[in-house]
């Protein structure tokens, strides 16, 4: 009785679990391949931890809808990039290039896996 009562309900006020995605149309293959390689790329900056594929932020949707925009008028891969890391910094990559500002970034877990095996070799020492 309760899930009819829930259907009905949902039925009555139109639920859309989807109101936030909107289809996106390209005029080829090409440009829908350049779509997805670009977009699993890209880190959501309110998420932190997830692609724009896998949140539901406004951002990521309309972040979604800025870089199909640019495929549209038939930038490159590159431009549209260059464009967002220009804006949002190397950290709304998901794989930021190596440089100065993420060099500890890239190198921080293994220092730190290193540091610890140094602290459980000394304190293994003293125990025997």
């Amino acid at each position: 009785m309760k899930k009819i009562f829930l259907l009905i309900l949902l039925l009555l006020f139109k639920i859309n679990v989807f109101a936030g995605i909107q289809p996106i149309d390209f005029e080829s293959k090409a440009q829908l391949n350049l779509y997805n390689k670009i977009i699993y790329n890209i880190k959501c900056v309110v998420c932190k931890a997830q692609s724009i594929v896998d949140s539901d932020t406004d951002f990521s949707n309309s972040l979604q809808l800025l870089i199909a925009n640019k495929i549209k008028d038939n930038k490159s891969e590159n431009d549209i990039t260059n464009y967002i890391t220009e804006r949002y910094g190397d950290q709304v990559l998901l794989n930021p290039p190596l440089d100065s500002g993420t060099f500890i970034l890239w190198f921080m877990p293994i220092g730190l896996i290193l540091m610890l095996l140094v602290l459980l070799y000394k304190n293994l020492k003293k125990l025997y």
